[in-house]
């Protein structure tokens, strides 16, 4: 019982976009400054987190660039 609307297979808006690429480059950007507390053993909650954040940024600016708009086209892509 499914309600299939076919405008949900549009896309997202170019603001939402933005808004999860920014996301995305706020948390590498925190980790990056977090990485500058871990210690030579990385064994305190700094040497955790920031790994963490580094690569959950990265991860999050990549899907926001494959992410499509709503109107189709992926401005990230070279096709």
């Amino acid at each position: 019982m499914m309600n299939e609307n076919p405008d949900s297979a549009r896309g997202i808006s170019r603001r939402t976009k933005k808004i999860i690429f920014i996301a995305g480059l706020a948390v590498y950007i925190i980790g990056l400054y977090l990485l500058t507390f871990v210690n030579s053993m990385a064994d305190n909650w700094a040497g955790t987190v920031s790994p963490i954040c580094i690569i959950g940024g990265l991860i999050t600016l990549f899907v926001s660039l494959l992410l499509k708009t709503e109107s189709g086209e992926n401005p990230g892509a070279d096709t």
